[in-house]
């Protein structure tokens, strides 16, 4: 089996505006989470008890987009920290392939799309490094719904000579660690 480069690698961009003179910022928080980019080896199960090694090669990646309320009690300074809550969606895409390894023609694909409510608590900090540009740290805290996707332990062929699986659904919620840089105008 290859491991591939990716798993819990990601992008994401803020958009956020003040309200009023108050040290409050509302916005849209945009992401793509490159979640799994691997192969593993796996047992297939035949229905006369033999078993035979393959391969489950498998691509899930996340979308979210997720509306915030950010409290900042420092602006402008050299160093703002800020607490938020957000609430949104995270679309979360699973391909999946297994294959025999004796015979990769004995194979089967799986795609799934889950869309899943998403929300959280996050804490941050940008520190002033240059004329509107701050560095940005932030810890996240998600919760919210299920994605599918294989489980490992169903995979098995019939008497037709083909591969099959069943599906688990697991929870979606993550905690993050964000590094970047932030335009502040």
């Amino acid at each position: 089996a290859k491991a591939h480069p990716g798993g819990f690698l990601g992008v994401s961009g803020y958009l956020a505006l003040p309200i009023m003179d108050l040290p409050f910022d509302y916005g849209f928080g945009f992401e793509y989470d490159q979640l799994d980019y691997s192969s593993r080896p796996v047992t297939v199960r035949f229905p006369d008890f033999q078993t035979y090694k393959g391969e489950l090669i498998a691509k899930n990646q996340a979308y979210g987009v997720l509306p915030f309320l950010r409290y900042r009690p420092l602006d402008g300074g050299a160093v703002m920290p800020y607490a938020e809550v957000f609430v949104g969606a995270r679309l979360f895409m699973t391909r999946s392939r297994i294959e025999l390894e004796y015979d990769r023609s004995m194979s089967e694909n799986y795609q799934k799309v889950d869309l899943a409510s998403a929300y959280g608590v996050a804490t941050g900090v940008m520190v002033h490094v240059g004329k509107q540009i701050y560095l940005h740290l932030r810890y996240e805290r998600s919760w919210g719904g299920r994605a599918t996707q294989v489980d490992l332990d169903t995979i098995y062929a019939n008497s037709k000579q083909q591969v099959g699986f069943g599906t688990c659904a697991t929870n979606t919620g993550a905690w993050r660690v964000h590094v970047g840089v932030v335009g502040y105008f």
